[in-house]
């Protein structure tokens, strides 16, 4: 007895310590199940009609290929989008992050790096006509290492490199490609151990290697708030960079802002939420939503809060199963659970049940 009160009295001290907002509000709904073919969903992103499109490099199970999803904001119906462009070299498509561009395309990761670690990945556009038919996908950023986190905002590619494979060091970089300079032919970015002249890098974003999972994964979820700066998590030890975005156009280097692994151990995929002004944070680890408040952030006093977290699950009944990746659509949060198991997760099993839940933001 003694012992069960002394958990729960070191739980309730982290909860409040940290200014959690967990509670049943902000509990967790079936959005929807998928069957085989969607094993690992994933990237999201909402396009200028409100209609919702989801990634699925299908990891957990390879015989299906990697796919973009659509669902139809009139009939809430989901159809295959696109299968996704297969390397030349690798003869895989795993596509992650996604983002519309200004054109009204879509852009999204083809994450290599699980198959080759040799600047296989990629950035991708898929050319969109006027009734929503994919027309044809085409290469716009080469020479990546692990592409995975991407947004665009202001006539530019964003987005993060995982892995940058320099020795003794767990880091990564973000990018900033203008769309200018991918029109005519693909960008490419300089080697790893050159990252310092490549005109597209922001800046590195290292990790903290945690022994209970020991993942090198360093940048990976990649937002923009309406201030123009940039936010960056890293998966393996879960610390939040800023890149701040500066008067005369140009950003400061990555400076980490929030590092705590006994609370944050993970961070994978993160999103903007606008109207709260609130970066939503996914942490894979736990089984937990995480915000930042940059309203908090900028006025000095703690930002961290919690906003779900929940035991193992398969996720049939909409709790979080891994999740990778959160999306705001409206007032509505929507998390990918990516549901594949590895070391040092909460998750302990790679089930066959494929979902995405949804959160209420009121």
């Amino acid at each position: 007895m003694k012992t069960t009160l002394a958990l729960a009295a070191a739980s309730l001290a982290v909860l409040f310590s940290f200014h959690s907002l967990a509670g049943e509000s902000y509990r967790p709904k079936l959005y929807k199940q998928f069957g085989e073919m969607v094993n690992t969903p994933d990237g999201m992103a909402v396009s200028a009609d409100g209609e919702l499109y989801l990634a699925s490099p299908n990891w957990q199970n390879a015989s299906y290929p990697g796919v973009i999803l659509k669902q139809c904001k009139k009939t809430g119906r989901w159809s295959l989008f696109t299968v996704g462009l297969l390397h030349p070299e690798t003869g895989c498509a795993f596509p992650m992050g996604l983002a519309f561009g200004p054109d009204g395309n879509l852009y999204y990761c083809d994450n290599q790096y699980k198959r080759n670690k040799n600047y296989k990945s990629r950035i991708l556009r898929v050319l969109i006509d006027r009734d929503g038919t994919a027309t044809r996908i085409e290469p716009v950023v080469e020479n990546i290492k692990a592409a995975n986190g991407i947004r665009i905002v202001d006539d530019a590619i964003y987005f993060t490199d995982t892995y940058h494979d320099l020795p003794d060091r767990y880091v990564g970089g973000v990018y900033r490609v203008p769309l200018t300079a991918c029109q005519e032919r693909p960008a490419r970015l300089l080697p790893k151990n050159m990252s310092e002249k490549d005109p597209f890098f922001l800046g590195e974003v290292g990790t903290t290697v945690l022994k209970h999972r020991n993942s090198t994964g360093a940048a990976d979820g990649i937002c923009i708030s309406r201030a123009g700066d940039v936010y960056v998590g890293s998966f393996g030890g879960g610390d939040l960079f800023k890149i701040t975005k500066k008067q005369d156009g140009t950003f400061s280097k990555p400076s980490k802002i929030f590092s705590d692994p006994n609370v944050l151990p993970c961070c994978d995929g993160i999103c903007y939420y606008e109207a709260k002004n609130w970066i939503l944070i996914a942490d894979s680890e736990r089984n937990a939503i995480h915000c930042w408040d940059i309203d908090k952030e900028l006025d000095g006093a703690p930002a961290h809060s919690i906003l779900w977290e929940n035991d193992d699950t398969l996720g049939q009944d909409g709790l979080l199963d891994q999740p990778s990746e959160p999306c705001v659509m409206g007032d509505n949060m929507i998390v990918a659970n990516f549901d594949l198991a590895g070391k040092g997760m909460k998750n302990k099993v790679s089930d066959k049940v494929h979902t995405l839940s949804v959160i209420s933001l009121k």
